[in-house]
């Protein structure tokens, strides 16, 4: 095939102007200037660089992690101004955590409900489902959320994920105190102290103690918790250790609420009178308590870098009284 001379000179005719054009469309660009970008780094729900033993017994990062794991720590609790667990397990993603009286908590992981959701207390399931009720979260140091199966990591019940309630323990640091004050509407106020001592070069202590009070939005609803928490943390060797620690939680609600009646229910359309809507239907003597205590021995011998055996021991003791 031959292409003759005429054509051969419009095509380098083309080219030629077309790169001429090029060059002048990005001479008449303007050139910006370099924008630099600076911040510090804002605590979210997970670090993603930071080992975790919610998902893994292996340290590994998030990142590294398979599972879906999302960790609500105290930094996250200050920020939302979380009064109890649920405020604090409602923020993880796909989680919701609800109480009602007289019974345990009510939750939801990524669509899964009941006996499909498991409720551990570092670590431990919570046989007695009414343990797992939202109480004060100043004893706790994280909520960890598994979301899909694990029962790898805490056996039956984990179908559709699990979530651990993680309390403070006495940790290696001479001496700190922490505390809240707060008070909100319908007269909803809570104390708590929390205090961190070295006693020597080998064992630490600490003490955390929370009252929390409300009149309730609905009459005759007032309620209170106590809740207390003292661990002891102790070297008994370079490579072994020794937790011993004791929560206390306890739950007072009078006159639990249970519902407002409806108007015209039969025709499916809910509507509430407003001369009603704050109106507590239950009998004058109603009340519902609740007292968890947990006692727990926690021994952890490191045989080398990258192996650990830990035996935790544990007694609990739960009472429930409930008046409807």
């Amino acid at each position: 095939m031959s292409i003759k001379p005429t054509a051969l000179s419009i095509i380098l005719i083309g080219i030629l102007s077309q790169a001429y054009a090029d060059t002048s469309i990005a001479d008449d660009v303007d050139k910006l200037s370099t924008l630099v970008v600076t911040g510090t780094h804002q605590s979210s729900l997970i670090d993603l660089d930071v080992p975790t033993l919610a998902g893994s017994r292996l340290g590994l990062s998030a990142k590294e992690n398979p599972a879906s794991v999302a960790i609500a720590n105290r930094v996250v609790m200050n920020q939302i101004g979380a009064r109890d667990l649920q405020d604090v397990a409602n923020i993880l993603p796909g989680v919701n955590l609800a109480k009602f009286p007289g019974r345990g908590a009510f939750s939801s992981l990524r669509g899964f409900t009941g006996s499909q959701v498991n409720h551990l207390f570092n670590g431990i399931p919570l046989a007695y489902v009414i343990a797992a009720r939202p109480v004060d979260s100043w004893l706790y140091d994280r909520v960890e959320s598994v979301g899909g199966p694990s029962s790898f990591l805490y056996g039956a019940s984990s179908v559709g994920g699990s979530l651990n309630y993680v309390t403070k323990t006495a940790e290696r640091k001479d001496h700190e105190i922490t505390g809240q004050l707060s008070y909100g509407r319908f007269d909803t106020r809570k104390v708590a102290v929390g205090i961190n001592q070295a006693l020597n070069d080998h064992n630490w202590i600490r003490f955390d103690y929370s009252k929390a009070e409300s009149n309730g939005y609905i009459d005759r609803n007032e309620s209170q918790s106590d809740s207390m928490a003292f661990s002891w943390l102790s070297d008994i060797t370079d490579n072994l250790t020794h937790t011993l620690a004791f929560e206390y939680q306890e739950e007072q609600v009078d006159n639990p609420y249970w519902g407002t009646p409806t108007l015209r229910p039969q025709i499916g359309k809910l509507t509430i009178d407003k001369n009603t809507r704050y109106k507590n239907y239950n009998v004058k003597d109603g009340i519902y308590e609740q007292r968890v205590r947990w006692l727990r021995s926690i021994t952890d011998y490191q045989l080398n870098t990258n192996t650990s055996v830990k035996k935790p021991f544990t007694i609990t003791e739960l009472s429930v009284i409930t008046v409807i």
